[in-house]
């Protein structure tokens, strides 16, 4: 009995584990970027396949909105001044750096998530990263970034690591190899929740831009 007890105990955990990784992220995550004296401000709106990235500027002006489809390989690209859109292809993947990493142990609290010091160093050219990331569940992360073919460092460091769909960063720096901070990209704030569909969609009064050819 006692036995069986057990193994009826283990099918539970096994279905309530199975449960909690059908529910990946969905929500909002507001990002700012530092480069320098440069500040960019960033809006991820995330739901299943599909992401929106809003480029705002420091006034909460919408300066662009960039639309992705991972199911099936798309990207448009809004301007919404001129309320036109473009279909963006898609190039061929960076070639990433060969990296090591070492995972600290060192946790502190982001955003109210716990996150873990990972310390990447580019094996080539000895610039470092840090990155302070949570065991949760994003999925969409790296498919992005590999669609969207980020061309800067943080970015290929990240998916060099070939971590999990698990892992998402809440805060990472780049370092130059004499320690100069050079990039650093950081989570403002992330909120869990159902987002509807329209915002994944092309507005009805915008057009697709065609660039005419003259003769």
């Amino acid at each position: 009995m006692i036995i069986f007890k057990r193994l009826i105990f283990s099918i539970l955990l096994l279905i309530f584990a199975s449960e909690l990784r059908a529910n990946p992220f969905e929500g909002i995550i507001y990002f700012q970027k530092k480069e320098g004296n440069n500040i960019t401000f960033f809006k991820y709106f995330i739901k299943g396949d599909k992401v929106r990235i809003e480029d705002v500027n420091e006034e909460g002006t919408l300066n662009g909105i960039l639309l992705i489809d991972m199911s099936k390989a798309s990207l448009k690209m809004l301007s919404c001044n001129s309320q036109l859109y473009i279909d963006v292809p898609i190039s061929p993947e960076s070639d990433k750096p060969e990296v090591k990493i070492e995972r600290s142990g060192e946790f502190k609290m982001i955003n109210g998530k716990e996150c873990e010091l990972w310390k990447v160093l580019d094996t080539k050219d000895y610039s470092r990263f840090e990155y302070w990331v949570n065991n949760g569940d994003y999925p969409f992360f790296s498919p992005m970034l590999r669609m969207l073919n980020r061309k800067d460092n943080i970015a290929l460091a990240w998916i060099s690591l070939l971590v999990g769909d698990n892992y998402f960063p809440f805060s990472g720096i780049e370092y130059s190899s004499t320690g100069k901070e050079l990039t650093r990209l950081e989570v403002i704030e992330i909120h869990e929740k159902d987002l509807d569909t329209s915002l994944f969609a092309i507005p009805s009064n915008y057009s697709l831009f065609e660039r005419k050819i003259s003769n």
